[in-house]
């Protein structure tokens, strides 16, 4: 079973991200909210699993700045996945530091 990263956007940020050029992005965040269930249900349907990350404007603005990308939703599921592995490492080194991954 894989652990899958799916961008999640908070409602508040809605609207700023419809603001970066060239995004595209449904018309509403409830038609953004229903495409994010289906891809859920679609992972999940595979039997794998969907982990959300959550990205905010600016980061994601600043990646596509930084790398020369177009804000696609090709370059947000780079940025999502890049996130999701640095997100991944920490939660390793912490379990590593804690000892929290040790067998019981």
């Amino acid at each position: 079973m894989a652990r899958l990263p799916v961008p999640t956007i908070r409602r508040e940020d809605y609207d700023s991200f419809r603001k970066i050029p060239t995004h595209e992005l449904p018309g509403t965040f409830t038609g953004w909210d229903n495409d994010r269930d289906d891809e859920i249900a679609a992972i999940a349907a595979a039997g794998d699993f969907a982990v959300r990350v959550e990205i905010a404007p600016n980061e994601f603005a600043a990646f596509c700045r930084n790398g020369k990308k177009r804000a696609d939703p090709k370059s947000m599921a780079e940025f999502v996945a890049e996130k999701f592995r640095r997100q991944e490492h920490e939660h390793a080194r912490i379990a590593m530091l804690t000892g929290s991954n040790k067998p019981k």
